[in-house]
C-alpha cells in the first residue's frame, strides 16, 4: 500500500512469524533480586521456546484471541468504563484506561491471533486495514501449513502458568478453552482466502466498501465495513473519493489487473471528471496521475511499447494509455505550460504525437517577430526531446521535422483560417536546414494554391514571401534562394560526393523550382504594390480630379491638389514598367515550359488524375473559406451545375464532383482524369477548369476560389498560368489607363495587350479579353483627349 515498513512488518521477527517474547519482557526482572530473576527469566524463556517451536503455538494464539475478544467486548459494551474486570487487567486499571485503551489492546492481541474484527476498529487508514487483513491471513496460513497444531496437553508448563496468570485456565490448571481441538480453528480456516492475491482483494474490497459508505458482512463473516466506518465509532472519517481511486489503482497493480484498470476504471474517471466540469478539462491532478501512471507502466515493462504482436486486449490497453497521455499534453497546452509539452509528447505514438504537436504549434503560429521566435524555440525544444528518445518505441530520426510537415499538410487541408493560415504554417519548415528541400516544395505548392485563391489568396501570398519566410529564415528570401543556388553549384561540382549524400544535398533542388520560387515572390509583390497604388488612385478619382501632363487641372471637381496626382504618376510609372517587364520576359512561362518533367508533387493522386477543392469566392485573408450555401445538398447542386458546363467540352476527359474530403466541410471537390499527365489533355483540362474558376464557363455560377489542389505539375502549372497571366495583364492595363486619367501621356504599357492576349489567347476568358480591350480603349481615348487639349492650347 505504498508503505515499505508495512511490508517488512508482515515478515515478523522470527522464522515463522512474530516472536512471542522479546527483550522488553525481561525489563521488570532486575528489581526482583538475582535468585527470583533467574527463575522468572528461565520461565519466560521456556514460554517463548514452547510457542516458537510450535509445541504450544495454538494455545498462545488462542489466549491472545481470547484477550482480544474480551477487550473488544469492553469497547462495545462499555465494560471498561464501568470498571468490570478483563483478563489480565485489574478493574481499577480497566476503568482508568477507558474504551480507547481497550480498543488498542484488542487490536494488539487481535494482530497476534489473526482476529481481524478486533484489529479493524483501531485502523486509521486504508493502509492500516490492508495491513491488518494481510497480517491475519499470513499468520493463520502459516499456522495451518505447519500442520500442527494438535496440541500436547501435558507439555508446556510455561504456557500453563501464563494462562493461569491471565485468568484463562481452568480450575485444574489446564487451559481448557484452547487445549481441546486444533489451531487454527475450523471457522478461521474456512474464512481464509485461498491465496495471497485473494487476501489482498478481500482487504481492498473491505476498505472500498468503507470509503463509499457500504454496510454489510465481509466474506470472513464479520461486519468489517460497519465496524470500521459506522457513525459514532472512534477513528478518522472515511477516505476521500480521490484517495479511494488511488487505492483501487494500487489493488489492480498488486493483482496484475492492469488491463481492466486502464480500460475501464482510469479511462472512466478521466471522462467522468471532464463531464462533471461541464466540458472543461478534467481535474489536472487526475490527468497528471493518469499520464505518469502510463509512463510508469511503459517504463517498467508492465505494458510494452510494441503492441504489434499482442492481442486485442493489450492493444486496447495500449491505446487508452496513449489517449490518457494525450489528454494530459492537451491540458499542458491549454494551461500555457508549453515548455513541458515535448517531454511528454515524445512518448506518444507517431500519429497522436504529430497531431498533438501540430495542434500545439498551430496555436503558436501568430504574426510578429516575437511569435516567430517562440515558434523557433518550440521547434528546437521538440527536436532535442525527440533526439534523446530516438530509437525507443516508434521514435525515429527527424521526428520534429515530420511533425512540421504534418502541420503544413494539415493547414493545406483545412478551411479554418483561410489562405493566411496556410501561409503562416510554412514558417515551421524554415527552422531546420534539413527541411530546405521540403520548404521549397511546400512553398511552391502553397504559392500555387494562393495564386488560385483570388484577391485574398494573393494578399496571403504577399505576406508569405514578404514577411513570413524572411522572418523565419532570418534573411531576405532573395538572399536565401541565391545561397541555395551557390550551394547547389558547389555540390554539383563535387565529384567525391556519393549518390546517397547527393540525393540529400542542395543540388538535388531543381533550378526550375528555385526559378519558380523567385517568380512567385515577384508576382505577389507586384500584385500587392498594385493593390496599394490602386487604393490611393481610387481616392483621387473619387474626388473627380484629373490633370494633364503639364500639371494643370483638367475637369477638377474635388479639390485634390495636382501634386497628389503627380505623386501617383511617379509611383505608378515604375510599377507599370515592372508589370510590363514581367510579362515581356515571360516569367509565368516557368509554370508551363518544363512542368511535368519532375513528376507529381508529394502526396498527389495517381498520374493523370487531378483533384481540386473549391469554395465560393470572396474570402477574407484572415477568415475561413466560405462554404457553399445549403449544406451538403448545396454542395451537390453546385457540383452538378459545374459538371454540366465541363462535360463534353474536350474529348478524353472524365470529370467528377462531390463534397470535399473530411476536414473541409461545405467545400466542393472536383476531379478529372486525363489520358496522360502531360501534353494537351492535362493543359486543356486546366484551361477549362480555369474558365470555370473565373465564372466564365457556367451560366449562373460566380467565380470560385481554390482551397486545395493535388495534381501533376503539368496540370497545376497550366491552371496557374491561365489564371495569373490574365490577372497580371489586367492590372497592367488598368494601371496604364489610370495613369492616362491622371494626365500622363507616354508609351509605357502599350504592349501589354500584345504580350498577353495575342501571345496567350487561350488563357483569357471572353469577359477577361473584353475587359483588357476596354482598358486599352479607355487609355487610348484619354491620350487622344490630351492631344486635342494640347493642340487647342496652341
Amino acid at each position: 500500500a505504498g508503505c515499505p515498513w508495512r511490508a517488512a512488518a508482515l515478515s515478523g521477527g522470527g522464522p515463522r512469524g512474530p516472536l512471542p517474547l522479546g527483550p522488553p519482557a525481561f525489563d521488570d526482572l532486575e528489581a526482583e533480586g538475582p535468585e527470583l530473576e533467574s527463575v522468572e527469566r528461565a520461565a519466560r524463556q521456556a514460554l517463548a521456546a514452547e510457542v516458537e517451536d510450535g509445541a504450544r503455538r495454538g494455545a498462545w494464539r488462542g489466549a491472545c484471541g481470547a484477550l482480544a475478544s474480551a477487550a473488544s467486548a469492553a469497547v462495545v459494551d462499555g465494560d471498561a468504563a464501568a470498571g468490570s474486570p478483563r483478563p489480565g487487567l485489574p478493574a481499577a486499571a480497566a476503568a482508568a484506561a477507558g474504551p480507547a485503551a481497550a480498543r488498542y489492546e484488542a487490536a494488539t492481541f487481535g494482530a497476534l491471533s489473526a482476529n481481524l474484527p478486533a484489529v479493524l476498529p483501531a485502523c486509521a487508514s486504508w493502509e492500516d486495514g490492508l495491513w491488518a487483513g494481510l497480517r491475519c491471513w499470513l499468520d493463520a496460513a502459516v499456522d495451518f501449513q505447519l500442520g500442527g497444531a494438535a496440541e500436547d496437553a501435558g507439555a508446556g508448563a510455561g504456557v500453563d502458568a501464563a494462562l493461569r496468570a491471565l485468568g484463562l485456565a481452568g480450575p485444574g490448571g489446564a487451559a481448557t478453552d484452547f487445549e481441546a481441538g486444533e489451531w487454527p480453528p475450523a471457522q478461521l480456516r474456512d474464512s481464509l482466502a485461498p491465496s495471497f492475491g485473494e487476501a489482498v482483494a478481500r482487504a481492498a474490497e473491505r476498505a472500498s466498501a468503507c470509503a463509499v459508505g457500504k454496510d454489510g458482512d465481509d466474506e470472513d463473516g464479520s461486519e468489517v465495513a460497519v465496524t470500521l466506518c459506522a457513525p459514532g465509532r472512534p477513528g478518522p472519517p472515511p477516505p476521500a473519493a480521490a484517495a479511494a481511486r488511488f487505492r483501487e489503482v494500487q489493488l489492480a497493480l498488486i493483482l496484475d489487473r492492469v488491463g481492466p484498470l486502464v480500460v475501464h476504471q482510469l479511462r472512466g474517471w478521466v471522462l467522468a471528471a471532464g463531464e462533471a466540469r461541464a466540458g472543461a478539462p478534467a481535474d489536472p491532478g487526475l490527468l497528471r496521475f493518469a499520464a505518469h501512471l502510463a509512463l510508469a507502466l511503459w517504463a517498467l515493462g508492465v505494458v510494452g511499447l510494441d503492441a504489434a504482436d499482442s492481442g486485442a486486449a493489450f492493444a486496447q490497453t495500449h491505446d487508452v494509455l496513449h489517449r490518457l497521455l494525450q489528454f494530459y499534453v492537451a491540458y499542458l497546452i491549454d494551461a500555457g505550460h508549453g515548455t513541458l509539452v515535448p517531454a511528454y509528447a515524445c512518448h506518444l505514438r507517431a500519429g497522436l504525437r504529430r497531431l498533438t504537436l501540430a495542434v500545439f504549434w498551430d496555436g503558436l503560429t501568430r504574426p510578429g517577430a516575437e511569435a516567430v521566435a517562440a515558434c523557433r524555440s518550440a521547434y528546437l525544444a521538440a527536436d532535442a526531446a525527440f533526439s534523446r528518445w530516438q530509437g525507443r518505441g516508434d521514435v525515429a530520426a527527424g521526428e520534429a521535422a515530420a511533425a512540421a510537415l504534418a502541420l503544413v499538410a494539415r493547414a493545406r487541408r483545412s478551411t479554418a483560417g483561410g489562405p493566411g493560415a496556410r501561409a503562416d504554417a510554412l514558417r515551421w519548415l524554415a527552422f531546420d536546414r534539413a527541411l530546405r528541400h521540403d520548404l521549397v516544395a511546400q512553398a511552391l505548392a502553397v504559392a500555387r494554391e494562393l495564386a488560385l485563391g483570388g484577391g485574398a489568396g494573393a494578399r496571403a501570398g504577399a505576406a508569405l514571401f514578404g514577411a513570413v519566410l524572411p522572418a523565419a529564415l532570418g534573411a531576405p528570401l532573395e538572399d536565401w534562394v541565391e545561397g541555395l543556388r551557390d550551394e547547389a553549384a558547389r555540390e554539383a561540382e563535387d565529384e567525391t560526393m556519393d549518390t546517397e549524400v547527393l540525393e540529400e544535398s542542395t543540388s538535388n533542388i531543381a533550378q526550375r523550382q528555385l526559378n519558380e520560387l523567385a517568380m512567385w515572390s515577384a508576382y505577389f509583390e507586384l500584385d500587392a504594390l498594385f493593390e496599394e497604388w490602386q487604393a490611393a488612385y481610387l481616392d483621387v478619382r473619387g474626388a473627380g480630379t484629373r490633370v494633364d501632363n503639364e500639371g494643370e487641372d483638367v475637369d477638377a471637381g474635388g479639390g485634390v491638389p495636382p501634386a497628389v496626382c503627380r505623386g501617383l504618376v511617379e509611383q505608378g510609372l515604375p510599377l507599370l514598367g515592372a508589370l510590363t517587364l514581367f510579362l515581356r520576359d515571360g516569367c509565368l512561362d516557368v509554370l508551363v515550359d518544363s512542368a511535368g518533367d519532375e513528376g507529381a508533387a508529394s502526396g498527389v493522386p495517381a498520374p493523370g488524375e487531378a483533384a481540386v477543392v473549391l469554395a465560393p469566392g470572396g474570402v477574407a485573408p484572415a477568415g475561413a473559406f466560405p462554404a457553399f450555401p445549403g449544406g451538403e445538398a448545396g454542395v451537390r447542386r453546385a457540383g452538378e451545375l459545374l459538371l454540366a458546363g465541363l462535360h463534353g467540352k474536350l474529348p478524353g476527359l472524365a470529370w467528377a464532383a462531390g463534397p470535399a474530403p473530411e476536414g473541409m466541410p461545405g467545400m466542393l471537390s472536383v476531379a478529372v482524369e486525363v489520358e496522360g499527365s502531360e501534353g494537351g489533355g492535362s493543359r486543356g483540362a486546366a484551361a477549362l477548369l480555369g474558365l470555370a474558376l473565373k465564372g466564365g464557363l457556367v451560366r449562373g455560377m460566380d467565380a470560385l476560389t481554390v482551397v486545395n489542389i493535388e495534381a501533376p505539375e503539368a496540370f497545376v502549372g497550366a491552371l496557374c498560368h491561365s489564371t495569373c497571366l490574365p490577372r497580371l495583364a489586367l492590372r497592367a492595363a488598368a494601371l496604364r489607363e489610370a495613369l492616362c486619367f491622371l494626365g500622363h501621356a507616354g508609351e509605357e504599357g502599350r504592349e501589354v495587350v500584345t504580350l498577353a492576349a495575342f501571345h496567350h489567347p487561350e488563357a483569357f476568358s471572353a469577359a477577361e479579353a473584353a475587359e483588357l480591350l476596354a482598358f486599352e480603349r479607355g487609355a487610348a481615348v484619354l491620350e487622344m483627349q490630351q492631344r486635342e487639349r494640347r493642340m487647342q492650347a496652341l
